[in-house]
């Protein structure tokens, strides 16, 4: 099977779709998603004991602007008053931020610039929330409102998507393009996984497709399959953009 970051680029050969595939709710697309940033409180400043930061870029509010955002850790790794954050410094004033974590993640913070998944106008972004042996974990965020969240399933659900790579268990995170024909182009999330049959070069995969509506993400449905070393690539799979972690 061939990898690309992680992923075996395989099609759903004696694919299976489940049934709970769903009508996605409809979004408005009347008026332009944009904050008025001058109108938002909140602090800009990076805390001076700040550690591990990262730095990257993305309009979140639409208004054409670059507007700034910081991943960092406060206090050290084991100590109880440790938190990670994710922040939001808007380009036109004012600020917002999420406590990603109740302990200390030091130096292993992460941001990265921003990708309009909906084709509302504004971007959402992808931050490190968890990191383990075989791999880490990146969390969906957005601007609602002048107020930073952490986009969740549209039934309230925290959702995370994992890269781990184990001898005989992957699971990554990948895009797929959509036009869903009315002019705005869309980009859906797979969160995907597969694990060896026994000792043979045949995999057992899953690949649960998300769209972002309305700063929710709703599942739209779970294609699965055995895969072999000389399947197709998955119709239209490609690793999405700046959704990656790299220690």
């Amino acid at each position: 099977v061939m990898f690309l970051g992680g992923l075996p680029l395989t099609q759903c050969a004696d694919s299976t779709e489940t049934n709970d595939q769903q009508a996605l709710p409809a979004q408005d697309d009347t008026e332009p998603a944009t904050i008025v940033t001058e109108q938002c409180p909140g602090d800009v400043e990076v805390p001076a004991d700040a550690q591990g930061h990262s730095v990257a870029g993305a309009d979140v509010d639409g208004d054409g602007d670059l507007d700034t955002l910081h991943a960092y850790s406060t206090g050290t790794a084991g100590d109880p008053s440790g938190k990670s954050w994710v922040q939001v410094s808007f380009a036109g004033g004012g600020g917002t931020r999420y406590l990603v974590s109740a302990f200390s993640l030091t130096e292993y913070t992460m941001v990265n610039d921003g990708v309009d998944l909906d084709g509302d106008g504004t971007e959402e972004f992808f931050a490190l929330v968890s990191l383990f042996v075989s791999g880490w974990a990146v969390a969906l965020f957005d601007v609602v409102d002048c107020e930073l969240v952490r986009v969740t399933l549209d039934n309230g659900e925290d959702i995370v998507f994992t890269s781990s790579y184990r001898v005989d268990d992957v699971e990554d995170i990948a895009c797929v393009r959509d036009d869903p024909g009315d002019g705005l182009e869309k980009i859906d999330v797979i969160s995907y996984w597969a694990h060896r049959l026994g000792d043979s070069n045949d995999f057992e995969t899953a690949y649960n497709r998300y769209s972002l509506r309305n700063s929710e993400l709703v599942h739209v449905h779970t294609d699965v399959a055995v895969e072999g070393a000389d399947g197709l690539r998955y119709p239209g799979l490609e690793p999405c953009p700046n959704a990656v972690f790299a220690p």
